[in-house]
């Protein structure tokens, strides 16, 4: 089912790409019998730049960008591919994160382990870049690179001496020793315990990081960290330490590559890339027109999917009940009531067999944690459904995690953070300093609860904080119901822990490390689908251009009610993009006083 809305404008763009495999390579030779010789062929990839979960629901003009599906979607094909012989990889800045890192990882394996040579050219030799091309039989990089291989750092501001100066009290209450969220904005720096619980999550990821790398170069892990300690370094002095393979531009490396061959060489350039098509104007335009016109459209409904089904569907942004007016156009958001309507579909559809639950989120609105969490529950009661992980699933994006029977994640996942905060920022000083005075008229005595302008009496926090301890009970107890866990063993895990999947999976918060094909995988055997026959992906919610969406209707790929959608495909706002926005998003929707769950910080570790 599409929602038709009336634009208030008319745009008239027309947008065609085009990318496709271009290959290079028009030597001839022969055998030793004078035969023509098959050529051996290449696979050319490029990955530079963001790689998001999934393009947003709506986008203006469609970003040139590679999302980790289409990622993993063309490392496979390579893999499976009998005319590829090999994969050359450009690889240049990277702006995933360490569960994205090791997906990617594990795809260059997966083509090496079917015999195919991985070679990795290194433009950017920082963390994450490095850490990726170490799963390659060859790594090497040009000689002017830098070679960033400096070990971890992340940086936490704390904001309360900010407040002070300018005349805002942050008036936060938090139940877990170690949840730490509303920290920045209360102290001036770190607590013990935010202290002990951030020195936890670095111990975890570096050991990751220092044993993956010393195990796929051949080196000792206290060597590893002596080269860290000695960095930054030139691409030869990595190659003299053993940190490469060589130093080399990248023309001498597919040259070097086509003279080792006794067959021809070709290169296929852009491997897998999908070509974006042109809008189908002829069909769009009538649309447009009838509307225009005040015309009825009737739109078309959304096929069912046929045969073995498996529905992805993504769990993005911070948790809220309903997308907030105020989010910009390409935001994305964990809309509980949506999400709760298309997991109904889901489960009510007899094609799909089993869901993924692709989650990336900071945490959010408790309350809207739950609902999704009930509905991943009632969906299992009828077909498996599956979690994994991504970059983050914290507080409230764990919540919705835990929805699922199995649960996957990635060594360098952030997750758990199991606790609860909430509270206002109060701004009654930075009013006086402005000369603002407010009047107050009050009817009840509580009715001040929330105000900006006073903060919370002695009372208040107590009545207060028996609604953060009862949201708490709440959330260890779906924990609890999920994981199979007792009381006692879920404390350890527990009290706003941030930890890594690595962590996670000793305290039985996950099942198994693994990235999204795992968790695909997982879920094909759990319907019990059999290994030979074929199975469809079905991508939720469907992204759309904000033409389609203008034209031909907003589509999210299943049925659900016309009400519920708050596309505002009419406004043209900016891509967002900026660094931290999800978690602003969430921290955003305090201003509802609602028990939120999120991490105890924007973590960020480069």
């Amino acid at each position: 089912m599409r929602a038709d809305r009336t634009p208030s404008f008319l745009i008239l763009l027309v947008v065609a790409g085009l990318a496709g495999r271009a290959v290079c390579g028009d030597e001839v030779r022969l055998g030793p019998e004078g035969e023509h010789l098959r050529p051996v062929r290449y696979a050319a990839m490029e990955i530079s730049g963001r790689v998001p979960e999934r393009l947003p629901e709506i986008y203006t003009l469609r970003p040139d960008v590679h999302t980790l599906e289409d990622l993993l979607r063309r490392l496979n094909a390579a893999a499976e591919d009998r005319d590829v012989e090999g994969l050359v990889v450009r690889l240049g800045r990277f702006g995933g994160g360490w569960a994205k890192a090791h997906e990617i990882r594990s795809a260059f394996r997966r083509v090496s382990g079917k015999g195919k040579e991985v070679v990795v050219y290194l433009e950017e030799g920082g963390n994450l870049p490095y850490y990726i091309a170490t799963a390659a039989d060859r790594l090497i990089m040009p000689p002017t690179g830098s070679f960033m291989f400096l070990g971890l750092r992340g940086e936490v501001i704390f904001l309360r001496g900010l407040f002070d100066k300018v005349g805002i009290t942050p008036d936060f209450l938090q139940v877990g020793a170690y949840k730490g969220a509303s920290d920045p904005f209360t102290d001036e720096a770190a607590s013990d315990e935010f202290a002990e619980a951030i020195n936890d999550l670095f111990d975890s990821l570096f050991a990751t990081f220092v044993r993956d790398i010393a195990d796929a170069r051949g080196l000792e892990a206290a060597a590893v960290v002596e080269l860290i300690d000695a960095g930054p370094s030139t691409p030869a002095e990595a190659a003299e330490a053993g940190l490469i393979d060589g130093v080399k531009f990248y023309d001498e490396l597919l040259e070097d590559l086509r003279r080792s061959e006794e067959a021809p060489f070709e290169l296929v350039r852009d491997y897998g890339k999908e070509e974006v098509t042109a809008l189908p104007l002829g069909e769009g335009t009538q649309r447009l027109l009838k509307r225009l016109l005040g015309m009825r459209v009737d739109l078309p409904e959304a096929p069912d999917p046929e045969g073995n089904v498996i529905a992805v569907l993504y769990a993005v942004g911070p948790v809220v009940m309903e997308r907030p007016e105020t989010a910009m156009l390409e935001d994305s958001v964990i809309d509980a009531r949506l999400m709760v309507e298309i997991l109904g579909e889901l489960r009510d559809n007899p094609n799909v067999r089993a869901v993924v639950m692709r989650v990336e989120s900071p945490g959010g609105d408790a309350q809207a944690s739950d609902m999704v969490w009930r509905a991943m529950r009632r969906t299992d009661r009828v077909k498996p459904v599956i979690t994994s992980i991504s970059d983050v699933a914290g507080s409230g994006g764990y919540y919705v995690a835990c929805g699922g029977r199995y649960i996957f994640a990635s060594e360098g996942s952030l997750t758990g953070s199991i606790g609860v905060m909430g509270g206002k920022f109060v701004v009654k000083d930075l009013f006086e300093k402005l000369g603002l005075h407010v009047e107050v008229y009050q009817r009840g005595r509580h009715a001040g609860l929330f105000s900006p302008v006073e903060t919370f009496s002695e009372d208040q926090k107590r009545r207060f904080r028996r609604l953060l301890d009862a949201t708490y009970e709440t959330f260890l107890g779906r924990v609890q119901d999920s994981r199979g866990m007792t009381g006692e063993e879920l404390e350890g895990a527990a009290e706003g822990r941030p930890l890594t999947g690595a962590r996670a999976l000793e305290l039985n918060l996950i099942d198994e490390i693994g990235g999204l094909q795992d968790a695909i995988g997982h879920a094909r055997k759990a319907a019990g689908i059999d290994p030979q026959d074929e199975v469809e992906l079905l991508l939720l919610p469907k992204s759309q251009s904000l033409l389609d969406a203008i034209f031909l209707g907003r589509d999210i790929g299943v049925d659900y009610p016309p009400g519920l959608l708050r596309a505002q495909v009419e406004r043209l706002l900016p891509d967002p993009a900026a660094e931290g926005l999800q978690y602003l998003n969430a921290v955003a929707n305090l201003r509802d006083y609602r028990p939120a769950a999120l991490m105890p910080a924007l973590i960020r570790v480069r």
